[in-house]
């Protein structure tokens, strides 16, 4: 548990499911804490976002995400074992255009074996896979 004041949990570890938005970014909070200048807080206070207390995910329209993801490479950080993007925007662009309806409880492929992801309420939702 991170302990800072003036950081809170946004969902405790038994809630575990994220809400991803437009293009989403997810950290493993661990990774973080390890390689991170600033650990958690840090990025929280500099890029936003919501965490639990194993990842945290960073919502953004596509004009920042760049940036956070150049962030977190010159700080130590690798693409698939410490984070991952999404672009929640296009793939519910390409199931529109393929007709393809998303039911409550589809799998969504997250491409890294710590996040699992799924299409619930109409949103995509990741949570950490432990192991």
């Amino acid at each position: 548990m991170y302990s800072c004041a003036d950081l809170y949990l946004a969902y405790n570890s038994e809630q575990r499911k994220m809400r991803c938005e437009c293009y989403s970014v997810v950290v493993r909070n661990e990774a973080q804490e390890k390689k991170y200048k600033g650990t958690l807080k840090g990025f929280i206070l500099k890029h936003r976002g919501r965490c639990n207390r194993d990842i945290t995910v960073t919502c953004d329209m596509g004009s920042e995400v760049d940036g956070i993801i150049e962030d977190l490479v010159d700080n130590g950080l690798t693409y698939g074992d410490d984070f991952t993007v999404f672009d929640i925007w296009g793939d519910l662009l390409a199931a529109s255009f393929g007709k393809e309806e998303l039911v409550e409880g589809h799998a969504i492929e997250t491409g890294v074996k710590w996040l699992k992801g799924q299409y619930f309420k109409g949103g995509y939702y990741v949570c950490y896979v432990e192991g």
